[in-house]
């Protein structure tokens, strides 16, 4: 018994060096819902983003989720694809990785790109050769994340005969980054789109994340 709770005990190097946790600050809430990661970087897709003040009453009183509460700014000229280093969590001091400006601290990638939403990536590698990051997601030009839409009177756009006429059309897009000058790499269609049918969940074989892909399911 003394051999089992032995092994349960934190190593003493993990209670003297924790590991560090990177965060970052945007200027208002925004909806994180996926990330993708490549062998050196975590890639995010960050909008500009403001609260509806009745949305959130709306969903402090629990009438609706507080997703819904957060509105996707249109007319904004860009949406920013952040690379965030893996390499920060080597840090051993957690203040190194405390309150990261994403937009200003050099360590950051952040690279404007045309305005639109995505939930969901499929895959993301780095081209050993180019140095280039190619990361295909499903994007949309718009999203409303409230439980309605102003296409359907307030009903909810399930309860429609027809509800995929109610949402914005997603398509299945490739980027193509360049790292080194901190921006989309130039030569080809960018994004490139791959497919238009709607898609979304786009998913691969686990031991293709994070290396180059052929298909995306």
């Amino acid at each position: 018994s003394s051999s089992s709770s032995s092994s349960k005990r934190p190593r003493q190097s993990d209670v003297k060096n924790p590991p560090v946790v990177p965060n970052f600050r945007l200027k208002a809430p925004a909806l994180l819902h996926d990330f993708i990661l490549t062998k050196n970087y975590c890639l995010f897709n960050i909008n500009d983003t403001s609260i509806n003040p009745l949305s959130a009453l709306k969903a402090l009183l629990g009438l609706s989720g507080f997703a819904g509460s957060i509105d996707l700014n249109e007319s904004a000229s860009h949406t920013h694809i952040v690379l965030l280093p893996r390499s920060l969590f080597d840090e051993t001091d957690q203040s190194a990785v405390d309150d990261i400006d994403l937009f200003h601290d050099e360590r950051i990638l952040a690279i404007p790109v045309n305005n639109h939403f995505n939930f969901h990536f499929a895959n993301a590698y780095e081209d050993e050769t180019t140095g280039r990051i190619v990361f295909d997601t499903v994007q949309i030009d718009g999203m409303d994340l409230a439980s309605t839409t102003s296409h359907n009177s307030g009903r909810p756009f399930w309860k429609n005969d027809h509800p995929f006429q109610t949402v914005t059309p997603s398509r299945l897009v490739r980027y193509v980054l360049d790292v080194p000058n901190r921006s989309l790499a130039v030569g080809t269609p960018n994004p490139k789109v791959l497919s238009t049918r709607l898609p979304e969940f786009p998913s691969l074989p686990r031991k293709r994340s994070a290396r180059r892909h052929r298909y995306v399911y």
